[in-house]
């Protein structure tokens, strides 16, 4: 199973859409063992939790997916999930076998 978190963007053949961090969360644990892939927009709209806010409960809860991508178009936030996750990583705070990587909508999808 493949997760797609966005407000806007369309998700890509056999990802599943998820339009908010809430339901993001509530599908992953859901599906833990089913889920290899999740990609991150972070801009999800005012008043309401980012893709930031998935990172930082993904760290806190210490879960776990093959592939954690990052596909969001705000750079600031790109660099504070990637720099997070990879302190996380090297840490031991989660495991340093998941495959982070920030790509390109939606030429990395295809």
């Amino acid at each position: 199973m493949k997760l797609f978190l966005d407000d806007l963007r369309y998700e890509p053949k056999n990802w599943q859409l998820v339009n908010t961090v809430k339901e993001l969360e509530e599908v992953f644990i859901k599906n833990k063992s089913k889920v290899t892939h999740i990609s991150l927009d972070n801009s999800l709209g005012w008043g309401v939790p980012q893709g930031k806010t998935f990172v930082d409960d993904f760290i806190n809860n210490q879960w776990y997916v093959d592939n954690l991508w990052i596909h969001s178009s705000d750079f600031v936030a790109v660099d504070y999930m990637k720099d997070q996750l990879d302190v996380a990583k090297k840490s031991g705070v989660i495991s340093p076998n998941i495959n982070v990587k920030i790509v390109s909508y939606p030429d990395d999808f295809e």
